[in-house]
């Protein structure tokens, strides 16, 4: 039931924001195999947070990815070795890291990317993907 109103909140978002993702993607078919180098990987907070307790939200996005992309068995993901940063954007707070998806199926936005918002992690936290500049991964 939760999954259900997770996907109904993020066809909303898509919808809105014209980005395409997985939720437009379904009545299109298989949009091809994207390799998405130094996507940043969102995890926001009402309150600070250890470093620890977002990278599991991190984590959680980023297998959340592959979920919502086509052929998931095929994806695979590599966070960055780079350390996360962190900022305070007005009353939230933020964590993000790069992370290296590969072979992931979508239909790439206008920016060769593909944006998922408003990921519920387990820990209260909220997750958010952003990858531009994907490139087509080798079948």
């Amino acid at each position: 039931m939760v999954r259900i109103g997770a996907l109904t909140l993020l066809m909303a978002v898509v919808a809105i924001t014209g980005f395409t993702s997985v939720a437009k993607a379904e009545d299109r078919g298989y949009g091809g195999l994207w390799n998405c180098n130094n996507c940043q990987v969102f995890a926001r907070s009402d309150e600070q947070v250890t470093r620890k307790k977002a990278m599991q939200c991190v984590r959680q996005s980023a297998e959340e990815m592959l979920s919502f992309t086509y052929h998931s068995k095929k994806g695979s993901y590599e966070l960055s070795k780079e350390k996360s940063t962190r900022a305070h954007v007005g009353d939230k707070f933020d964590v993000v890291k790069k992370v290296n998806f590969s072979k992931l199926s979508f239909f790439p936005d206008r920016h060769n990317g593909i944006e998922v918002d408003s990921i519920n992690c387990h820990n209260g936290m909220i997750g958010f993907v952003s990858c531009k500049g994907c490139t087509a991964a080798d079948n």
